[in-house]
């Protein structure tokens, strides 16, 4: 039976694994759920018996990013007898949504969370409720629309590292994943999620609305490649894979150097102060960091830029009244270190600077950090073994000194194959060959336009004759019809290339000469992609050459626009000059 409920899930969840649901710029989402915690990492085990609840709100910023606000009641019950702990809280943090227009999206969540923990009857220290945080992630997976419209179902795992050592009411060398004593725990939610306010259909995925006026991501938020930027900031250390527990009580400062070398990879130096308070009296650690780092970035377009980066580390420290004997009491020395980073970059007030987030995580080559030194202990940071380590969450600004060339941005999605990608089965033989995309040589479209035109048309175009055919067929014929050739548009796009503009200067003269014709503008695509993407495409196109027309004066109320995609074609759609002549603009005259 079990085995049989495992299959119907699996068959559930690839069913409903599509590409069908629709992608909006940005939305807002309230949820609800239970959640089943458990104690992780700790020294005391956990009983089965747990449970929990949370409210869900969450701004979606782009069509891969969310911001959420989550607050959540937790009751972990541990081993000891009549040991009990509640938390109660609110977690901050981003959701990276990798596949949006699926009905079945996975996403990645990491933030913090802050919290007031409740202990009763605890086997070390007393009962008593603590103020305390937490470094969360997540990993999810959204159905969408599958208990009615605008109802998701959500289901996420998610680890939860503590700044404490007494989650489970005993303590002990046992920590969580990030090392050192801290508890942990980890909770598995399930729960519904409502979709509202939604913003404009995304320009990047199906369904998109192509009548929207409002700017792409790219023009909304330049970004700029082979640049230099600058930046400052607060940062928070603390104390993780270490014998001596950290105090809340730490701070520090940081600057840095970056070179972008494109949107996506950049190095950075990012020179920082850190003072760490440690749980003995009087015992801290003063560190002067160096850091050398390649950032990814994930998403150089969108608000919100996830990334994350790696990198190594040459650091001085100074510990105050260290518990070996061995260290003398402010005594400086130099070491080297990884460092691991997840970080964010929020461009939401300006194009000239961003809000930057990060979390990092850094371990060093020895076990004096910390001021206590053991190597026999099996407490060590993230890596293993005794050496310790310590974490940073900064906050700050970043800054341009050369803003270097704009990027190109994100093409448009409109369901247009990309060079190589398309194959084009052979219904005769069964067999399946590949359609080249060789780049288009306009010139030699010149000079076949005309064969063309003779084997398409019953005779060739002459734009002199135009006005003459106008005048002759207006309100007679309504399906006399005249193609634009020399109106031509790039691969994959609406936007008109430069030989389009005299020929429809033309047009706009003949129709401004007749003011009481009008004229249906039909755009036609070549045969690559899906007949519903095409379809937006042509249209597109017509609106694009209406505009063009509006512009030089022709009113709109004459100009009414079709899109026709690629079911109208006047060429081979095989060779990349036949697909140039497809991509384009037909007149039709109508009463």
């Amino acid at each position: 039976m079990k085995r049989i409920s495992v299959l119907i899930a699996l068959a559930f969840t690839l069913l409903s694994l599509k590409a069908d649901a629709q992608v909006y710029m940005d939305q807002w989402k309230f949820g609800f759920g239970g959640l089943y915690p458990r104690l992780l990492g700790t020294d005391a085990g956990g009983e089965e018996f747990n449970y929990g609840g949370y409210l869900n709100i969450e701004f979606d910023m782009s069509e891969h990013v969310g911001f959420r606000v989550k607050p959540f009641y937790t009751h972990l019950i541990p081993q000891a007898k009549d040991s009990k702990t509640d938390l109660f809280g609110a977690g901050l943090g981003l959701n990276y949504y990798f596949v949006p227009n699926y009905s079945v999206t996975p996403y990645l969540s990491f933030g913090f969370s802050g919290f007031a923990q409740n202990m009763i009857k605890p086997q070390s220290g007393k009962e008593e409720m603590i103020l305390d945080y937490s470094a969360d992630l997540g990993l999810g997976v959204t159905f969408k629309n599958l208990l009615g419209k605008n109802w998701d179902l959500n289901a996420e795992f998610g680890y939860h590292s503590v700044a404490n050592d007494r989650l489970d009411g005993k303590n002990g060398a046992i920590g969580g994943m990030l090392g050192g004593q801290y508890d942990s725990y980890m909770d598995f939610t399930l729960g519904l999620n409502y979709n509202f306010n939604f913003g404009p259909t995304s320009k990047y995925y199906p369904g998109a609305n192509p009548k929207e006026k409002l700017l792409p991501i790219i023009e909304r938020y330049p970004v700029y490649a082979n640049s230099w930027q600058w930046g400052f900031g607060f940062l928070y250390p603390r104390y993780v894979g270490t014998e001596v527990l950290g105090k809340e009580f730490s701070y520090g400062g940081y600057l840095h150097l970056t070179k972008k070398f494109n949107e996506y990879v950049s190095f950075r130096i990012k020179p920082f102060y850190a003072h760490i308070q440690g749980s003995a009296n009087g015992q801290s650690t003063d560190l002067a960091n160096g850091q050398l780092d390649i950032l990814y970035k994930f998403l150089p377009y969108e608000p919100v830029t996830p990334y994350i980066g790696m990198g190594g580390s040459v650091v001085g420290y100074a510990v105050n009244k260290p518990s070996s004997t061995s260290m003398k009491d402010g005594e400086w020395y130099l070491d080297y270190g990884l460092n691991l980073l997840l970080g964010a970059d929020w461009k939401l007030f300006s194009e000239s600077w961003e809000i930057n987030t990060e979390v990092a995580y850094l371990t060093v080559a020895s076990d004096r950090l910390d001021g206590h030194i053991d190597m026999s202990s099996p407490i060590g940071g993230f890596l293993g073994g005794p050496y310790d380590s310590y974490m940073t969450f900064s906050l700050g600004l970043n800054l341009y000194l050369d803003r270097g060339d704009k990027a190109e941005g994100l093409p448009v999605y409109d369901g247009m194959a990309k060079k190589d990608d398309v194959v084009d089965k052979d219904k005769d033989k069964g067999k399946e060959k590949e359609v080249q995309y060789e780049p288009v040589d306009y010139d030699k479209i010149e000079q076949i336009v005309e064969k063309i035109v003779q084997k398409y048309q019953t005779e060739p175009v002459d734009y002199n004759r135009i006005e003459d055919l106008i005048n002759k067929n207006s309100g007679k014929n309504p399906n006399q019809s005249w193609v634009l050739y020399g109106v031509n548009f790039d691969f994959n796009s609406a936007r008109l290339r430069p030989e389009s503009y005299p020929v429809l200067n033309h047009a706009a003269q003949v129709l401004l000469s007749n003011t009481d014709v009008k004229v249906e503008i039909g755009g036609h695509t070549d045969a690559v992609g899906s007949e519903s993407n095409n379809l937006i495409l042509s249209e597109k196109r017509a609106e694009a050459v209406k505009t063009y027309l509006v512009g030089k004066g022709v009113s709109a109320d004459r100009l009414t626009v079709q899109g026709y995609g690629a079911s109208m074609p006047v060429a081979d759609n095989a060779t990349a000059e036949g697909r140039a002549l497809n991509r384009r603009v037909e007149f039709k005259v109508i009463e």
